[in-house]
């Protein structure tokens, strides 16, 4: 009697989990080498936008170990979402090896867009490695409607970049 109860309990648990991320499979993080045109998002439709996507996964990880590891990224393994019924939505995190962009919901808009928000979190490390990037990355049915990305960069703060005058010191000849 006691696994019934245990069953049900984990199945309703599992249900409002499997309800928020909008039939969302399984995320993949992984590392990007980072251009000075990276975007913030990428959504991927199609096989040809997917393989210039793999071009950028580099073939070993960042790591400070030489020779350095193999990249076990399943995209350079071979892993593909099916894109005649699925859709690529990769977040990316620019200018760190850790900390990739998590997947904070799914939502769907009044006229028929999906909204895919992830959250950038803050960097934990004290240096920022240049050329780095990671991503998450998750595969989402296709819909008729339009599918937009947001990523929500928690570092970026509006006080943190004065927009306008700001006091010079004023400097006296000695």
């Amino acid at each position: 009697m006691k696994i019934w109860w245990i069953l049900i309990i984990v199945v309703l648990l599992s249900v409002p989990g499997a309800a928020q991320d909008g039939g969302a499979s399984k995320s993949v993080n992984g590392y990007l080498v980072q251009t000075a045109a990276t975007p913030e998002s990428y959504l991927i439709s199609n096989a040809q936008e997917f393989q210039s996507f793999v071009i950028f996964l580099p073939k070993v990880t960042p790591y400070k170990n030489l020779p350095a590891p193999p990249n076990p990224d399943p995209f350079l393994q071979g892993h593909a979402p099916n894109f005649e019924h699925e859709l690529l939505v990769v977040a990316t995190g620019r200018d760190r090896t850790a900390d990739p962009p998590r997947l904070e919901r799914v939502e769907s808009g009044e006229d028929g867009t999906r909204i895919v928000r992830f959250v950038l979190p803050p960097r934990q490390a004290e240096t920022y490695p240049y050329g780095w990037a990671v991503y998450t990355a998750i595969t989402l049915p296709r819909i008729d409607g339009e599918t937009k990305v947001e990523v929500i960069d928690l570092e970026k703060k509006e006080e943190d970049f004065p927009r306008g005058d700001f006091k010079r010191a004023d400097f006296k000849r000695i």
